[in-house]
Formats: C-alpha cells, sequence, structure tokens
C-alpha cells in the first residue's frame, strides 16, 4: 500500500537561505516541530539519526539521504521494509514573484502505511513544519 501526502508554501527568502534552513541539522531543536534532533553528514549515500516529532511523541528513526542537490532538493527515506517506510522530499524552487517555494511531499510505503486519520496527521505536521521553516528562513533572510 503507498499514500502520499504534500504541503507546499511560498517563503519571502532566497532558495540558498531556505536551503540552508532545511539542512542545519544542528539547529533543528531551536524550530523544527516535525524533526527536533537530527544528525549526519549531508551527502547522497549518507545514513542519519533523527527523531521525529509527532506532538509529544518522540520517535527515532534512521532514514538515508537520497538526494542532495544544494539550493533544489533533499530526499531521504526510511523505516522497516515491507512495515512501513516513508520517502520524504524537500524541493526548493525560486518563486517567479521573489522569495521561494517549499514543496514538501512524502510517500509512505508498506502494510503500515499511513491511512485515513493517520494521514491527516502527517499533513499537520507537514504544515507545521513548513510554517517554522517559513518563520526561520525569513528571520535569517532580514
Amino acid at each position: 500500500m503507498t499514500t502520499a501526502n504534500a504541503e507546499q508554501i511560498s517563503i519571502d527568502a532566497s532558495p540558498e537561505t531556505v536551503w540552508h534552513v532545511i539542512t542545519d541539522f544542528q539547529s533543528f531543536p531551536e524550530w523544527n516541530p516535525m524533526t527536533p534532533s537530527m544528525k549526519g553528514e549531508l551527502s547522497q549515500g549518507a545514513k542519519l539519526k533523527g527523531m521525529l516529532g509527532l506532538g509529544p511523541l518522540k520517535v527515532p528513526f534512521f532514514p538515508k539521504l537520497l538526494t542532495v542537490e544544494p539550493t533544489a532538493e533533499l530526499r531521504w527515506k526510511g523505516g522497516v521494509p515491507g512495515a512501513f517506510v516513508a520517502d520524504h522530499r524537500f524541493i526548493v524552487e525560486p518563486n517567479p514573484d521573489g522569495g521561494s517555494i517549499l514543496r514538501h511531499h512524502e510517500e509512505f510505503f508498506g502494510v503500515f502505511a499511513l491511512k485515513g486519520p493517520t494521514v491527516k496527521t502527517a499533513n499537520r505536521v507537514h504544515a507545521q513544519f513548513n510554517r517554522a521553516c517559513k518563520l526561520r528562513a525569513e528571520e535569517n533572510s532580514a
């Protein structure tokens, strides 16, 4: 079973600034409600160690970086093969009106892939991340 979730937000900051915010793992505890902790090297193929924030619940996860294209795309994938795997993408694009557009997409695979009310939780968590990222990027570009 596969389910998908996608969110996007306009940010009044350059793609370079947005990229810095979503890849500055050390600063995640200061602003990131979705991933309050992430450690690892920012290079394609690297294994990361993170904590996923689902409201008061914090769940460890260990994704692998599939794509690291500075100022354009960050993609990681992780989970338990066959049971639950998440393929998470952050795509940063210049906004024709100025600033950037952050497209935030996640696809879920496996027997326990998100469905029904759980998809709504993922949507909420991603929307919270996008708002927090917007605030952080706009503060950093001011």
